[in-house]
């Protein structure tokens, strides 16, 4: 019951969110469930990415574009690959378990065990879909989430983990730049 708590949140916020004109009518549950929320996907697509860049370079027109870069250029490609590839198992492993769109039963177990016996959460009952909540679904997540031992208490796990993140989607975002500008020479494409 608790994954499917879980799932509910996720869904009422991706159909908020479409249907939504501001960021603040995704915010039904609470600011803290949207941004995991898009944390959580944000793993998901790094590590679609991550894979996409991986058959990128064993493209023949791409690695003889990239050969002709400045070696600088080529340089900080690969250590930005690097760097994720060095993360690429618990990017994995978070995306396989509870984030990305993945919400394992094995996952929320372990995060219900791990949980204080006196934690307590709020139930929101409603007279449409988007007005039920599961909030208690916040601290369920955050504990299969934090299973790794990032440090001491759930706010500095957070912390560590969101400049994990950052370190991680910097250098995603670097490297689909730089693919992105191999491509664009290469096919002689001029930017509005």
């Amino acid at each position: 019951m608790a994954r499917l708590c879980i799932l509910w949140e996720d869904f009422i916020t991706e159909a908020t969110g479409g249907a939504a004109n501001s960021i603040q009518e995704m915010d039904g549950h609470s600011p803290q469930w949207r941004r995991l929320y898009f944390l959580r996907r944000s793993i998901g697509t790094v590590h679609e990415i991550r894979m996409a860049l991986h058959h990128l370079q064993t493209q023949g027109e791409f690695k003889e574009a990239f050969s002709m870069e400045p070696k600088p250029a080529q340089d900080r490609f690969i250590e930005s690959y690097e760097t994720l590839l060095k993360h690429e198992k618990l990017i994995k492993d978070l995306r396989n378990t509870i984030a990305g769109g993945h919400v394992k039963q094995t996952a929320i177990k372990e995060g219900l065990i791990r949980m204080d016996s006196e934690a307590h959460g709020i139930f929101q009952q409603g007279e449409c879909y988007k007005d039920i909540r599961f909030k208690f679904a916040h601290a369920i997540v955050l504990e299969a989430f934090f299973k790794n031992d990032f440090g001491d208490g759930v706010e500095k796990e957070i912390n560590e983990f969101m400049n994990f993140m950052h370190e991680v989607i910097r250098n995603t975002l670097r490297m689909v730049e730089f693919a992105f500008s191999v491509y664009v020479k290469r096919r002689g494409i001029t930017p509005l």
